[in-house]
Formats: structure tokens, C-alpha cells, sequence
């Protein structure tokens, strides 16, 4: 997929995820946080699917990280949970619509950052927003470094406006 067109995807889809819910979920920093989560996860949409691994989506998101995320956060949101359905015509949050749905994708990709109390890193901060996604989204366990996030966000992100 071309970067020009998944960054402005990913972009409306935050943008109708804010008008819908009323939350900010849209401010550059996000969209930018977002991006490069996918950039570094799938090489910004090339892969929807981990090869050898749980990993699903562009967001590159586990099964069981996922179930979390419903279960343990989007429960006791509903109104973030029906913007959600909105603004990705779907009813059922599961397995396929992960892989399949590029807007749940992101959705659920900034869903995982909210669930973290501290704000996001300003936009174009590379060193904090490669601190913040491997903390926040891939974890000290993970094999993604902040080093790659770097790389990737200047390949994919850092030329947007």
C-alpha cells in the first residue's frame, strides 16, 4: 500500500473516531503515533498477517492483547465502542475484522495507546514517540526496537505535514 494513502487513511479514520465519539482521539501527534505503529508492525500495510506468529493486522496486533482491549477497557466505554462500530460499519469486534478492516486496524491501534495515562509525545519527537510506542504498544518483551521505530517513522511518517 502506498504511505501517501494509508497516513490519509489513517487520518480520517481518527478524525471520524473523534467527531463520533466525542473523545481527541485526532491531534497530529496521535495520527503521526498511529502511523508509525504501523509502519514499524506491518511496513506500513505490506503485511496483515505476522508470518510465523499471533500477530495480526496492519497494527500487527495479538490475539490476546486484543481480547484485552474489549474486554478490559472498550467494555467500559460504550460510546467509544459504538463510535468504533460507526465509523468501521461493523458489529462484531473480532479475529477478522482485525485482519481484514483496515479502519478497526487503526482503531484499535490508538485504543492501545489510550489506554496508557500519560499524554502522547509531541509530533515529530522521534526519540519520545519511539520511547513511548515501545513501552506503551510493543513492550520491554518485544522484538521492535526504538532504533527501528525511528527508522521506519522517517521512511513512512516524518515527511507528512
Amino acid at each position: 500500500m502506498h504511505k501517501r494513502q494509508l497516513y490519509n487513511l489513517i487520518e480520517e479514520t481518527l478524525v471520524d473516531l473523534a467527531d463520533r465519539s466525542g473523545w481527541n482521539l485526532n491531534g497530529r501527534e496521535a495520527v503521526q503515533l498511529v502511523g508509525g505503529t504501523i509502519a514499524i508492525e506491518s511496513r506500513m500495510g505490506y503485511y496483515i498477517q505476522q508470518i510465523k506468529g499471533p500477530a495480526l493486522g496492519i497494527s500487527q496486533i495479538e490475539l490476546a492483547s486484543f481480547k484485552s482491549l474489549v474486554d478490559n477497557f472498550l467494555y467500559y466505554k460504550p460510546e467509544l465502542t459504538n463510535a468504533i462500530r460507526e465509523v468501521c460499519n461493523i458489529n462484531d469486534f473480532n479475529k477478522e475484522a482485525l485482519i481484514y478492516n483496515l479502519k478497526f486496524s487503526i482503531c484499535m491501534t490508538r485504543v492501545k495507546y489510550l489506554t496508557d495515562p500519560n499524554p502522547l509525545p509531541k509530533p515529530g519527537q522521534m526519540d519520545t514517540m519511539a520511547g513511548y510506542y515501545k513501552r506503551v504498544y510493543n513492550t520491554p518483551k518485544g522484538k521492535a526496537t526504538k532504533r527501528k521505530f525511528k527508522r521506519y517513522f522517517k521512511k513512512y511518517i516524518l515527511w507528512q505535514k
